[in-house]
């Protein structure tokens, strides 16, 4: 989940499996949601 600042509240996104997270914060960000929540072995 991503939650950004728009005006006084926050609005969510959310991501799953092999679809790649989007953050207008970090635009260059390239990873799936997959890959942050599986650590290499």
């Amino acid at each position: 989940m991503v939650l950004v600042l728009k005006g006084d509240t926050y609005e969510e996104a959310s991501f799953k499996d092999g679809e790649r997270i989007v953050s207008p914060t970090f635009p260059d960000f390239a990873l799936t949601a997959e890959q942050v929540l599986n650590s290499p072995e």
